[in-house]
């Protein structure tokens, strides 16, 4: 299932550029068609997938996904 990221920032929405594909007990933020990071629902591991340089709208969208699953 794959589901849009709403932003809490003030922002009206993220024009279905930030997504969490959702498989299982796993949690994929994909963020402009590349998946950026992970949440295992089960042991609460995060994990970054995309280690390069990531835009600015790219970590906006990886704060507001670590808001939605209470990641530090």
């Amino acid at each position: 299932m794959i589901i849009d990221i709403e932003p809490t920032n003030g922002r009206k929405s993220f024009y279905n550029k930030a997504k969490i594909v959702i498989n299982e007990n796993k949690h994929q933020l994909l963020s402009y068609n590349t998946i950026i990071c992970e949440y295992n629902i089960d042991s609460g591991e995060f994990i970054m997938i995309y280690n390069n340089k990531l835009s600015n709208t790219s970590r906006i969208h990886l704060t507001e996904f670590k808001k939605l699953y209470n990641i530090k």
